[in-house]
């Protein structure tokens, strides 16, 4: 419904309720081409999020990823990665890793293993990871808590043709399960940024947001095609294989709130603008992190030496 507003056209606060149900049977995963992009081009410091409820846990050796600007082959068009996997059979790994040249030669190239085991396939788990260039120093949360700390030697991300994809990277094996509220910063999110943002929804211009994917907002209404960026980079992710969606989300939905500021902008699922009235300090979404629901992790270790 339009409201009457004086300063313009914006789009209002959609509310979160679906989420992406990725079957990795049918080889399902969403992607949006290097040129079509726009701020996934990380060249420095990133934080990737995102929440996930897997159907199936990966085999030994079964490479699921998350979340990757990351091709295997040309072996030299290879950005940034985030993957869950199966390494030793009984223990499964978060990965992630980077890349300053493209390749994985020595020295141009490092990763960090986490041992995150069986996530669970009948609850929601936050996954996060940043990464400071500049420091080389970075850390892995679990539902908003860091569990682990790493440091590296490479200080850059190689800018690579690879398109951006989630549930999937050309050349491995693809995710099995529901994702939901994919978010990939260009910075090193704090460990209280992520405690205080990973159980509610964003407007969609924090700073340094690159792509905001709530994974209910679609390009036609029918739950199974694009789902829109709600950033206004407008990194609209193409759907292969016809990933469907579900009423099912790790956290209720934000309520929309009365008022947003023009600079709020955030695509409803329908694109359709609407004109708002502007309060002088724009409210934030409600958060919902319910302690009782998410498991405690334990402190982060010291960084290494």
């Amino acid at each position: 419904m339009l409201v009457g507003g004086m300063f313009g056209t914006a789009f209002v606060f959609a509310a979160s309720n679906y989420a992406a149900d990725i079957e990795k049977d049918d080889g399902e995963y969403f992607s949006i081409a290097d040129d079509a992009q726009r701020g996934l081009d990380i060249s420095g410091s990133i934080t990737i999020e995102l929440w996930v409820k897997p159907e199936s846990l990966p085999q030994e050796n079964e490479i699921w990823p998350l979340a990757a600007k990351w091709e295997y082959a040309p072996i030299a068009n290879r950005s940034y990665t985030l993957l869950y996997w199966g390494k030793d059979g009984d223990a499964d790994y978060l990965r992630f890793q980077v890349s300053d040249d493209g390749t994985t030669e020595s020295g141009h190239t490092a990763h960090h293993d986490y041992t995150v085991g069986d996530l669970p396939t009948d609850a929601w788990t936050h996954l996060a990871v940043s990464y400071d260039a500049e420091s080389g120093d970075g850390a892995w949360y679990v539902n908003g808590n860091a569990v682990a700390a790493f440091r590296w030697d490479v200080k850059s991300i190689y800018d690579s043709s690879s398109p951006f994809l989630v549930g999937h990277a050309q050349g491995v094996d693809y995710y099995d399960g529901l994702i939901d509220e994919v978010r990939v910063w260009s910075g090193a999110r704090s460990a209280d940024e992520i405690k205080s943002d990973y159980a509610r929804e964003l407007y969609g211009v924090e700073t340094g947001l690159a792509g905001y994917w709530k994974m209910n907002e679609f390009s036609d209404g029918s739950m199974s095609v694009t789902r829109l960026d709600a950033t206004e980079n407008g990194n609209d992710l193409e759907n292969h294989n016809t990933v469907a969606s579900l009423e099912d989300t790790p956290f209720p939905a934000s309520e929309e709130p009365d008022n947003v500021s023009p600079a709020l902008l955030v695509r409803k699922s329908d694109n359709a603008p609407v004109e708002v009235a502007i309060p002088a300090s724009p409210a934030k979404p409600k958060e919902y992190a319910d302690a009782t629901t998410v498991p405690a992790v334990p402190a982060a270790p010291a960084l290494p030496n």
